[in-house]
Formats: structure tokens, sequence, C-alpha cells
């Protein structure tokens, strides 16, 4: 009616029109936008929690597949009567074989693709440590020289190499860990014997181990436990102490041999040995060189070697009376041999050390060795360049 009647009101409405058209378009197309901004803003949500869903299913997964292999495996160590691997120790086990920290990225609940390799290498690296000792421990003690100080290290680097390997295995797979004072052959035994079983126990996971194992229709784990059984034994009979013998033992039995040495020796053998200790002290300090002592009854030997060419210097000594006697030096360079003595002589003179205990006066040579070291420092430069 007010077109009708007013000319000028339809001529304003075609003005507005004309002038707001694409505005009113666009205004009218806000209704289907929101719908579909909702709606995608409710696809997202429902992918999010299918997200949540799947990742929820994922540890539930996880955690039930744990929970079974504590409870089978946890039977399996208890009638086995393992004693290194324990209940306790079995979700760390599991947590690292199966990933649990990388459970989210790799989606889904498998082995880690290291584990045989892992298990591989602790076995092999085992069976190479106790057959090189045992090899090296009898050649040693058939000689009959009775080097309680080459058979004592002998021990202690064994327990040292199978705990190290050991430590290894335990930030691989989450197997105990050993301190080195209290590491002894028996736990290794068990260590060896039990991560063994564990991997026949998880089935077809574990068959790459078994299938290494096996060469020439015996195993290869019979021949390593077998050798542990004669190192423990060969063990006992030298130091009177069995398989159960820890390092820290074996620390305190070599100090107690050494202060037996020490309270037994005549004033000559204390006198020597500390000329001995003052002279390798210096000769560490200045050169890098490889220094060997062979353990004599009253007297060592001690036997520099250079790094190539075959060179070498010797120190020993030899007693002429209780009071009395020589210090050989003898150097092998580039095959011409060199030799020089002192004489070292305990006077009947005393005098008093810094604690005010009065000890003997002793003379080493004219000039107290003076040339003697000079010339074992020479011989040692033209050994180490």
């Amino acid at each position: 009616m007010g077109i009708l009647l007013c000319e000028s009101l339809g001529e304003q409405l075609t003005v507005i029109w004309e002038t707001y058209k694409i505005p009113v378009t666009i205004a009218s197309l806000s209704i289907p936008l929101a719908a579909w901004a909702i709606a995608n803003h409710r696809s997202v949500q429902t992918m999010h929690g299918l997200k949540l869903q799947s990742h929820k299913r994922l540890y539930e997964m996880f955690y039930e597949q744990q929970n079974h292999f504590e409870k089978v495996m946890g039977r399996r160590i208890e009638n086995a009567k393992f004693k290194y691997i324990e209940k306790d120790d079995l979700p760390v086990i599991f947590s690292e074989l199966y990933e649990f920290n990388v459970l989210h990225q790799k989606g889904e609940v498998s082995l880690k693709s290291s584990a045989n390799e892992e298990i591989n290498r602790f076995l092999t690296k085992t069976g190479e440590i106790i057959f090189e000792f045992y090899c090296q421990f009898t050649e040693e003690r058939e000689k009959k020289t009775e080097q309680h100080i080459v058979l004592d290290g002998y021990i202690e680097q064994l327990l040292r190499f199978l705990q190290r390997n050991l430590h290894q295995l335990s930030d691989d797979i989450g197997v105990r860990f050993i301190e080195l004072s209290n590491a002894s052959l028996e736990v290794f035994v068990n260590a060896y014997s039990e991560v063994l079983q564990l991997s026949y126990y998880m089935g077809d996971d574990f068959k790459a181990v078994w299938d290494k194992l096996e060469i020439d229709e015996r195993s290869e784990d019979e021949d390593v436990l077998n050798t542990f059984s004669a190192v423990e034994k060969i063990i006992r009979d030298y130091s009177t102490k069995g398989g159960d013998a820890t390092y820290k033992n074996f620390q305190e039995a070599i100090h107690v041999r050494q202060v037996i040495k020490f309270s037994q020796a005549t004033k000559l053998q204390n006198l020597v040995r500390e000329i001995y200790g003052e002279l390798i002290s210096d000769i560490k300090l200045h050169f890098n060189l490889k220094i060997m002592m062979e353990e004599g009854a009253a007297y060592d030997k001690y036997s520099i070697v250079g790094e190539v060419g075959g060179s070498s210097l010797d120190l020993w000594f030899e007693e002429t009376t209780e009071m009395e006697g020589t210090l050989f030096l003898s150097c092998n360079l580039n095959k011409d041999n060199y030799s020089f003595d002192v004489n070292v002589k305990i006077l009947d003179e005393f005098a008093s050390d810094e604690s005010g205990q009065k000890r003997h006066k002793y003379e080493v040579g004219k000039d107290l060795g003076k040339e003697f070291k000079s010339l074992c420092f020479s011989y040692l430069k033209q050994i180490s360049s």
C-alpha cells in the first residue's frame, strides 16, 4: 500500500536494495555456514574422542598383557627357583621389552626389534669372558710360579667384566643391576642361566636366541655352564673361596695377603720394595709404558715393554747376604743388550724417620743410585720413542 500510494518510497526501496544487495545475500548465508561450522566442530570432537578411546584401549591392552606376563612368568620362576630374576623384576622387564615409553608412537604392543640382539650379545659376551679367563688362569697355574698378583688380577678382571656385561643387559631389558662390591660368580651363573630360560619361556618372540645357541647338535649354553663350573672349582682350589666369593671378598683377601707378606719380609726385602716403589712411581709419572711384574718368593721382577720393536727394560734384585744385595737393570734395545747394576746395603747406623721411629740407614751405590736411575730413564726414553 505504501509503494502504491507513495512513488518516492518505491524509489527509496530500489536504492536500498541496490546498495545492500551483497551484504544481505552474505547475511542470508550465515545460517548454513554456522551449521557447517558446528558440524565440523562435532566431527573434530568425535575424531579426538575416537583417538582417546584408541589410546586408552592400547594402554589397557598393554597392562592386560603385562598382567598375564607377570602371572605366568612369576609362577615359572617360582617353580624353577630362580635366584637372580625375581617376581618384582617382571614389570620392568616387560616394560623394557615391549617399549612402554614409546607405546603411543608405535600404536601397538609389540616386542622391540633389538631384544633378540641384546640378549644374544649378553650370552655370547658372557661365554667369551668365561672361556678366556679359564684359558689364561689355567695356563698361569700350570707354570707353578705362584704368581698371586697375576692370578688375583685375573679373578678381579673376571668379576669386573662379567659385572659390566650384566650391567649392559640391565640397561637393555631391565634385569636387576648388581653392584661390583656384591658381584660374585654365583650371581653371574644364575643370571646367564635364568635369562636363557626366560627367553625360552617367552616362546617364538625369542626363537632367534635359541637358534643361535645350537651348534653341531649341542648347545653352546651347556659349554658355558660347564666352564662356569670348572672356573668355580679352580677359584675355590686357589683361594679356598667358593663360587659365592664376591669382588669385595677378593679385595680383602689380596689386602690380607699383602699385609702378611710385608710383615714376614726381612729388612732388606722391605728396603728393596721401597726402592722399587719409588722408581716405578717415577716411571709411571713420566712414561706411558706397559709395566709387568713377575712375583718372586722374596723379590719381584719388573719388565717394562715398549709398544713396538720388542724393546724392553728389566729390573730385578739378587740377595748376597741378609743385609746386602745387587739391583740389576737390563735393557734390550734394537736387538742390543745393555746391563747395569748397583749395590744395596743396610748399615748398622740408625736414623729417625718422620714419625720418630728409628730405622736402619742404608746406601745404594756410591752415588745413592742417581746414576742407576739416570741410565734407567735414558733407556726408557729410547724405548718409548
